[in-house]
């Protein structure tokens, strides 16, 4: 019985790591093109949208309970008084 001569093979790199915030959002938000799809128009939509709900709802707002300032604002913002 002879020996076998020991023939190292090529170092390979490591396997991926599937764990963290990044690999998670990869997988979810852009797992194929549909979701992709999905993740780009709707993120779209909420930037368009959300500062002018926040414009109209907080910052042009009428705090003060005053008819004639929010009369004067004529549905530029919310009157919360």
């Amino acid at each position: 019985m002879s020996a076998a001569q020991f023939q190292p093979i090529a170092p390979r790199p490591a396997p991926r790591s599937h764990a963290g915030t990044i690999d998670w959002l990869r997988r979810q938000l852009f797992g194929d093109w549909r979701t992709g799809l999905a993740t780009v128009l709707l993120g779209g939509l909420l930037l368009w949208v959300v500062p002018q709900a926040l414009d109209w709802t907080l910052f042009s707002a009428v705090w003060r309970p005053d008819l004639a300032a929010c009369r004067a604002a004529q549905g530029e913002g919310a009157c919360w008084g």
